[in-house]
């Protein structure tokens, strides 16, 4: 029997509008579809709780460690070997206070998952020859279980479990990878980044997008005077949503044209980017920031109301944005920055790709370029859609995953390499 433990942070636990719900509530349903069972093991366990599913939860890890008190991690910590490893090969990123204490973190809470693990094998006598464990990010956890022997691990990377040189310090990385049967990238510019930081693994990646449902129903774009358009992030630095306010700032200056803006998340950066906004002479633009949203509010706003573009300015990502899977298979063209995976799914024939760093101005002339012909904005309309359904058709990527992982329950991966 085929049995697959699916390593999540705190689905299915929170609300709706969390964002690893955005992401595994499409893909839970074809790994429960191809696997004979599934377990999600939730490690962090926030309000509120999840109604019937139709798999099994198990929170046990998530109390655990829960009821750990930092000397507890601390000193489950010295008792594992890693945190040895990690002090003498990377004893120049731990000249710091913060460093430190993320490492003992990070193998003090390994160490608690790897003995949670093996009192679990003894206890549900589970056998190990067609069982997956499947960590959904690439961190501690992932470390704690490929530390079980004869355990097969897979993981997935995204950004802050990926990018140490944006995000800083990542713990044991290298042991992890060692570890791995396969490390999923969601986009081909983690890979490439992989590569070059951590050559001897190359055969361990393997590019495999998320996905997206089928639209509904196509989205339309506006029939009157008024451009509209929507973009969705949480209010945070590194989305740089106040550029989306000033590109439209300048955008209405330059070519008096009236717009309506309509932005779903939330986050510490609002203040500062409705001060932006308030500075815009009245009469040209109209505001709507709908907060922090569940993902069937942002999907029914693209279905029953014109959308004309979608923007997205971030100064990083780790894969290829949900949010622009999503604007695309509605047909709705894009602007994006060229950061982590963007320009995999943004380019001329969906809409405008910006350099990673665009100043207000070239923000403000991507948007007029996508409305200068109507014909051509059509074609684009047309080709988002198209190139939704080609590379991040929920289908297609999460059917053909599935299977992937399920070979190598089954030991079927040729480059499997054995735990030490």
């Amino acid at each position: 029997m085929s049995v697959l433990y699916f390593f999540t942070e705190y689905y299915p636990f929170g609300d709706e509008s969390m964002s690893e719900h955005a992401f595994l509530n499409n893909e839970i349903n074809y790994l429960i579809d191809t696997f004979d069972h599934v377990v999600v093991v939730p490690t962090i366990l926030p309000e509120p709780l999840p109604g019937e599913t139709s798999f099994e939860v198990d929170t046990t890890l998530a109390n655990l460690l829960k009821d750990k008190t930092k000397l507890e991690v601390f000193s489950s910590a010295l008792k594992s070997g890693f945190f040895y490893k990690e002090l003498i090969s990377s004893l120049k990123k731990l000249n710091n206070t913060f460093n430190l204490k993320k490492v003992l973190n990070y193998t003090g809470r390994s160490r608690l998952v790897r003995d949670w693990l093996k009192s679990k094998l003894v206890s549900k006598n589970l056998k190990l020859e067609e069982t997956l464990f499947y960590t959904f990010w690439n961190n501690e956890i992932t470390l704690g279980i490929s530390s079980v022997e004869n355990t097969k691990v897979v993981s997935r990377a995204h950004g802050h479990d990926l990018y140490e040189n944006y995000y800083g310090y990542l713990p044991c990385y290298k042991y992890n990878l060692k570890r791995l049967e396969k490390l999923f990238l969601v986009s081909q510019a983690a890979v490439n980044y992989l590569e070059e930081i951590y050559p001897d693994f190359t055969d361990k990646y393997k590019k495999q997008y998320l996905g997206v449902k089928k639209a509904k129903k196509r989205s339309e774009p506006s029939n009157d005077h008024l451009i509209r358009i929507v973009s969705c992030s949480y209010l945070i630095k590194r989305k740089r949503v106040d550029l989306i306010a000033d590109g439209i700032a300048e955008f209405v200056k330059r070519y008096k044209r009236t717009l309506r803006w309509t932005h779903f998340g939330d986050g510490p950066e609002k203040e500062k980017i409705m001060e932006k906004v308030d500075a815009i002479p009245d009469g040209y633009i109209e505001t709507r920031f709908m907060g922090n949203v569940e993902n069937r509010i942002i999907l029914n706003h693209y279905e029953e109301e014109p959308v004309d573009l979608f923007i997205l300015t971030s100064e990083e990502e780790g894969g290829v944005p949900v949010v622009l899977q999503e604007a695309q298979a509605h047909g709705i063209p894009v602007i994006g920055t060229d950061a982590g995976g963007i320009s995999e799914i943004v380019h001329d024939k969906v809409g405008v790709l910006l350099n990673k760093n665009p100043t207000p101005s070239e923000t403000a002339k991507a948007i007029n370029s996508v409305f200068t012909d109507q014909e051509y904005y059509l074609k684009m309309r047309k080709n988002s859609m198209q190139n939704w359904d080609v590379f991040f058709n929920e289908k297609k990527n999460y059917e053909q995953f599935s299977q992937i992982l399920l070979k190598i329950a089954r030991g079927e991966n040729d480059h499997r390499q054995q735990n030490n």
